[in-house]
C-alpha cells in the first residue's frame, strides 16, 4: 500500500480542525457558563441553559470519537488485508491511534473537570470502551502518558 499525500493532507486538515473545534468549543463554554450566571433567570433555566450547553459539549466529543475511531478502525483493516506494507503506513496508523486516544482523553478531561455533570452517566456509558482503550493501547498510558486524564478516569472507575 503506497503512500497517499492525499491522505497525510487530510490528518493535517482533520488535526487542525479537531484542535481549533475543541479550542472554540472550550471558550464558548467559557462564555455562555459565565452569561448564565450573570443572568437573573431562575434556577430552573439555568439549570436548563446548563444542560443544554453539557449536552454540545458532549455530542461535539462524541463526534469525534466516532470519527477517529472510524478512520483508525477503516485504516486497521486496510492495512491487515494489504500485502504490501510500508513504514509510511506504520505512520500514519500510529497517528490515527494517537487522535483517537486524544479525543477518549478529552472526554475524560470533560469529565474530571466537570464540564459534564452526571458522572455515573458517563461511566455506564464509556467504562468499557475505555477500559479496552486502555487495554488495547497499553503502550500509549506509560509514565510519561499524554493521557493523564483517560489514566485519572480508567483507573477510578475501575478500582471502585
Amino acid at each position: 500500500m503506497a503512500f497517499n499525500y492525499a491522505i497525510s493532507i487530510d490528518t493535517i486538515i482533520l488535526a487542525i480542525t479537531a484542535v481549533v473545534s475543541l479550542g472554540m468549543l472550550f471558550i464558548a463554554y467559557r462564555g455562555i457558563r459565565e452569561q448564565i450566571q450573570n443572568a437573573v433567570g431562575s434556577k430552573e433555566d439555568v439549570f436548563k441553559a446548563r444542560r443544554l450547553e453539557q449536552l454540545k459539549i458532549a455530542v461535539s466529543i462524541e463526534e469525534q470519537i466516532d470519527k477517529t475511531s472510524s478512520k483508525l478502525s477503516e485504516f486497521s483493516w486496510l492495512i491487515a488485508t494489504s500485502e504490501e506494507k510500508n513504514d509510511n503506513d506504520k505512520f500514519y496508523l500510529t497517528d490515527l491511534i494517537e487522535r483517537y486516544l486524544y479525543a477518549i482523553d478529552t472526554l475524560c478531561y470533560a469529565i474530571n473537570k466537570n464540564y459534564l455533570d452526571n458522572e455515573d452517566d458517563w461511566r455506564n456509558k464509556y467504562n468499557d470502551r475505555i477500559r479496552e482503550t486502555v487495554q488495547t493501547y497499553e503502550q500509549y498510558y506509560g509514565e510519561t502518558s499524554p493521557y493523564k486524564n483517560t489514566k485519572d478516569i480508567y483507573r477510578k472507575w475501575n478500582n471502585s
